[in-house]
């Protein structure tokens, strides 16, 4: 039974569409209210013909009136036994010229294309929120978001739950490495209590730098690094935390800032460097090292003046720096048990080698002592002795003579007098050359005495013989 519908075209005037869909019937229809189909609705076109299209209706007036907007339709028509058509959204412009496809469902796969900007979810509600559903509940879950070539083939990475047996997220990278880049410079690893940077055991081993050791965890290239310079390192070896640097050379170290001021320095032969004080020893209640500039402190805060231990005494040498060699010095100062300078110069030594003890070297005198020297022994070395007073031509002053010079000046000739003593002091070797060679004149008198002694006995003797 054949069965035909009325239709109002334009409003005004009436036809009939057959109730049948075997064969097509041409016409053109245009309704104002609602067309509603119970069972189905069909569009029978050519992937990439036809479709449902839709114009901006409510537009009468104007230079873009019913411009054709979208357009629904069946793209890519498929081959062989189970042929088909993919499923497109088209944009259309101004003029109705196709723009792109911004959303597309392959038939064969079900693979979804979104081209442009995709936002999910109206707030921040969770039931709104773009979320992945994975493939099974607790460790066995696995689902990710996966990063392909064109080819749809070739992954590049992926994102998620990605592996059974853990409840771990992760970063894959098949091909390159991972960057992650901050606009603020800012990378947080933390959990709900604390902030934890965490590394795997592999292994726990020293460094080796032609193939990196098990203990290695982090690796630093510098910038513009060519791919035979070796690299930085920290690792973990058995019980300690381990850094390095490329080679034991000063080309390679460690340094420390304060905000961009280099503040230390550690360089790959092991010598540190601060700009200020470093201290030795336990915090408190303890003799401790420490150093500041130009002193070295033992018991003594280089920094305050604080005695660590208020049980023993302070020693600090400090190095006062002259370009003049007898001005350029190291003092030893000594301090009580209250912070109080004792001796600014127990020990001094100057750039000349000069030394003094409990006084400033002396430029005259190498070592230079303000007090009493206790010695078991001392040895003097001298150039000359006074054995001369006993070689031939030594003129010996008669005891006339000596006995002028006495009268005259209160000493004996060629000995210090006591203002010169006070003055100068005097030289102990040069002293004792000169004692002896007093006692040595007075032998050479005695011997002249008993001759005529010896004389005057025999003068005797005969005149008492006569």
């Amino acid at each position: 039974m054949l069965l035909t519908l009325p239709l109002m075209i334009s409003g005004s005037a009436f036809s009939q569409i057959n109730n049948q869909i075997t064969d097509a019937q041409t016409g053109n229809a245009w309704i104002s209210g609602i067309f509603r189909a119970n069972t189905g609705l069909e569009i029978n076109a050519a992937p990439g013909t036809g479709g449902y299209v839709f114009y901006n209706s409510t537009l009468t007036t104007g230079s873009i009136a019913n411009k054709l907007r979208w357009v629904i339709r069946g793209e890519n028509a498929e081959t062989g036994s189970n042929s088909g058509y993919d499923f497109s959204i088209l944009r259309r412009d101004d003029a109705g010229t196709h723009i792109d496809v911004p959303f597309q469902i392959m038939r064969a796969t079900g693979a979804v294309n979104m081209p442009g900007i995709v936002t999910m979810g109206a707030n921040s509600s969770v039931t709104n929120n773009f979320r992945l559903r994975g493939t099974g509940s607790g460790v066995g879950n696995t689902s990710t978001v996966g990063f392909y070539q064109s080819d749809n083939t070739t992954r590049m990475g992926a994102i998620g739950d990605g592996a059974t047996g853990n409840s771990d997220l992760y970063i894959v990278s098949d091909v390159g490495g991972i960057n992650v880049i901050s606009a603020t410079g800012i990378v947080g690893f933390n959990n709900a209590t604390s902030n934890t940077l965490y590394f795997n055991s592999v292994g726990i081993l020293a460094p080796t730098f032609n193939t990196r050791s098990t203990g290695t965890k982090a690796v630093w290239y510098p910038a513009g690094t060519p791919a035979t310079q070796v690299d930085f390192a920290t690792g973990i070896e058995s019980g300690h935390l381990w850094n390095s640097v490329p080679m034991a050379n000063l080309s390679y170290g460690f340094k420390w800032y304060a905000g961009t001021t280099q503040i230390a320095k550690l360089d790959g032969l092991g010598n540190l460097e601060t700009i200020s004080s470093f201290r030795v020893g336990p915090a408190t209640g303890s003799e401790r090292l420490a150093a500041k500039f130009n002193a070295l402190s033992f018991n003594r805060d280089v920094n305050n003046g604080a005695i660590f231990s208020n049980t023993g005494h302070a020693y600090q040498f400090n190095h006062t720096a002259s370009t003049t060699a007898t001005s350029d010095r190291l003092d030893l100062f000594v301090y009580n048990t209250a912070g109080t300078i004792i001796s600014p110069n127990a020990l001094s030594v100057n750039g000349a080698g000069n030394v003094g003890m409990g006084i400033y070297p002396q430029a005259d005198y190498k070592l230079a002592v303000a007090g009493t020297i206790a010695a078991r022994k001392v040895k003097v070395t001298l150039e000359t002795w006074a054995d001369y007073v006993f070689r031939a031509g030594y003129k010996l002053p008669t005891i006339d003579e000596t006995e002028a010079y006495i009268h005259a000046n209160k000493h004996l000739p060629g000995i210090p007098s006591e203002k010169e003593v006070a003055k100068e002091g005097i030289d102990v070797g040069e002293m004792n050359k000169l004692l002896l060679q007093k006692i040595e004149e007075q032998m050479l008198y005695i011997i002249e005495m008993n001759k005529e002694v010896k004389e005057l006995k025999r003068e005797l003797k005969e005149l008492k013989g006569r």
